[in-house]
């Protein structure tokens, strides 16, 4: 039978003489972050700044993150998660872009990017950003008398 990578550690290391497994990789915890986008109306720079989670090693869990709205009017909107290094020169895509977003009152389950088969782990300093893109209108629009929650799941080792 096949073993995980954490018991090939266990019996790679068992032959040495000190020996002390890493137990953080099986007793992850799982924290949400919320964070609130107050809409501006038409959007000139897509995207909103979330913030940092400044913990290193953490991973988002795309699949379990939300995107919640609140207030009212009318939102025309795709949404993505992404992360941005210090610099801001590498962007990496947390989440697929979510479906047109038209309604204020259900929640958005966001989803992995395609082709990603493991999550992306994030450094110190890197940036949560919700990118927003034209939905079904020729601008992306999220009205000022509108909000956009984004709660943002994570492991922690």
């Amino acid at each position: 039978m096949p073993a995980s990578t954490y018991q090939t550690s266990l019996l790679a290391a068992a032959a040495g003489r000190t020996f002390s497994p890493n137990k953080g990789v099986l007793h992850a915890t799982r924290r949400r972050a919320r964070f609130e986008c107050v809409g501006i109306g038409g959007l000139l720079e897509h995207y909103f700044d979330l913030g940092s989670l400044a913990i290193p090693g953490c991973r988002v869990v795309p699949e379990e993150c939300r995107l919640r709205f609140t207030g009212t009017g009318t939102i025309d909107a795709k949404f993505t998660l992404k992360k941005v290094n210090a610099d801001g020169d590498a962007v990496v895509d947390l989440s697929a872009a979510t479906s047109t977003i038209a309604a204020l009152t259900a929640a958005v389950s966001l989803a992995k990017p395609s082709g990603t088969l493991d999550t992306v782990e994030l450094a110190t300093d890197d940036m949560l950003r919700l990118y927003v893109t034209d939905g079904a209108g020729s601008d992306a629009v999220v009205p000022t008398t509108a909000s956009v929650i984004v709660e943002v799941v994570y492991d922690v080792e």
